[in-house]
């Protein structure tokens, strides 16, 4: 039972509320009625627990698994089980969970009440024992000690471990016993790290003790100044886009204050950083976090407002169009630099006043009809402190022309 032992041993939290299994310190007895017992000396174990224990897929009685008894927290008796002989326990009256484990098999728990009686007929069919493996890394692929894994399913914990050394001297493994089925993998290795969490994780008889990696990243942050030209931009969004696919941070944007200065936690990993500002070309740049504290500042390139103003209507040439349709008017704004300018745009015309965000560099503007026949439009647009206005829309018979005055 060598196996057994050492996953019992590297088990932390692993039993149902018993704080650990306990595998020495017991003494050996012969239960009655051909079953037997190691039998732990208790005062008034007056009761009886008596089952078997089977394979759950073949129906075939075990030999030698190993049965606790616990009673608030202690245990209270030991035994074998023998076959077709099953096993018997001896336990004070009282609510008593049952604990069955045998190598190969994943353990199983019962509980019962004895305060009413012996309990017999308490049986255990025992699931075939498949294995989750791993090794938890962090961020650089160091190992990591020590780390809380566990394996949930139906929202119960399964299985829990802490990482350990594995046989061939590589740290950070992990070993869980599990019946085949899929779960969640939970690791945990302490507040210097985000918590990993995985769906999904399947485990069969073909992928049982197959070793998959599982990356903690530890807790990081970045601070810096956005500024431009005249001096530090206050306002500014600064977005993070995680490149890495199991970051726990996909993204995060933090706003700059009065003074231009941002602040924002990250895990650590590759980003893609993105500085947005009214007035500013979009800022763009890659970055690789490292625990710890990180600083990255950007200098914003100011826009001016050099547009190109188009019509259309609906998806159809302005030429044939009807003055029922609607149509959009496409403001283009440029930038001083090679950066894509950002913020908004406001356009004036006989329906009102619009808003809307520049989309790499292009605002659009949907209104519902043309103006009637003969009559003239006349909208501005207007784009941080710059206004360009006196673009003439005008009605004729047939056709509809865009003027630039």
């Amino acid at each position: 039972m060598t196996r057994l032992r050492r996953a019992l041993a590297a088990t932390t939290a692993v039993t149902l509320g018993v704080g650990g299994f306990l595998l020495t310190g017991h003494a050996t007895a012969t239960a009655g009625s051909g079953a037997s017992a190691a039998q732990s000396s208790v005062a008034a174990a007056t009761t009886r627990i008596r089952g078997y224990v089977t394979d759950a897929a073949t129906g075939d009685y075990l030999d030698d698994a190993f049965i606790v008894a616990w009673q608030g927290g202690r245990r209270v008796a030991t035994a074998l089980s023998y076959g077709d002989s099953g096993y018997e326990l001896w336990v004070p009256p009282g609510r008593t969970i049952v604990t069955v484990m045998d190598e190969g098999y994943v353990h199983q728990d019962r509980t019962v009440d004895t305060r009413t009686g012996n309990k017999f007929g308490v049986d255990f069919d025992l699931a075939r024992a498949r294995y989750l493996s791993g090794y938890v890394l962090d961020e650089t692929g160091d190992p990591v000690l020590d780390a809380e894994v566990s394996a949930w399913s139906g929202g119960e914990a399964v299985a829990g471990q802490l990482t350990y050394t594995d046989d061939d001297d590589n740290d950070g493994y992990f070993n869980l016993e599990v019946p085949k089925g899929t779960y969640k993998v939970v690791v945990d290795a302490g507040t210097k790290y985000y918590t990993l969490t995985r769906t999904g994780v399947s485990v069969t008889a073909g992928n049982s003790g197959v070793a998959t990696d599982y990356v903690v990243r530890h807790k990081a942050t970045v601070s810096g100044v956005v500024k431009d030209s005249e001096g530090k931009v206050k306002g500014a969004r600064v977005t993070f886009a995680a490149v890495d696919a199991d970051s726990p941070t996909s993204e995060k944007t933090a706003v700059t204050e009065r003074d231009g200065s941002y602040a924002t936690a990250l895990a650590a990993g590759r980003y893609r950083v993105t500085v947005r500002s009214a007035d500013h070309a979009v800022w763009h740049t890659g970055l690789t976090v490292d625990k710890g504290s990180n600083t990255l500042g950007a200098t914003l390139e100011r826009t001016t407002f050099g547009t190109e103003v188009t019509v259309k209507a609906g998806d159809y040439d302005p030429s044939k169009v009807s003055s029922r349709k609607p149509y959009k008017v496409v403001v283009k704004v440029l930038s001083e630099g090679r950066g894509t300018p950002a913020g908004r745009v406001t356009l004036t015309s006989f329906e009102g006043r619009e808003s809307e965000r520049l989309d790499d560099g292009v605002a659009v503007f949907r209104f519902s009809s043309l103006p009637r026949r003969g009559r003239t439009l006349t909208f501005s647009a207007s784009y941080g402190g710059g206004e360009r206005g006196d673009y003439t829309f005008e009605s004729s018979t047939g056709s509809r022309t865009v003027h630039k005055d």
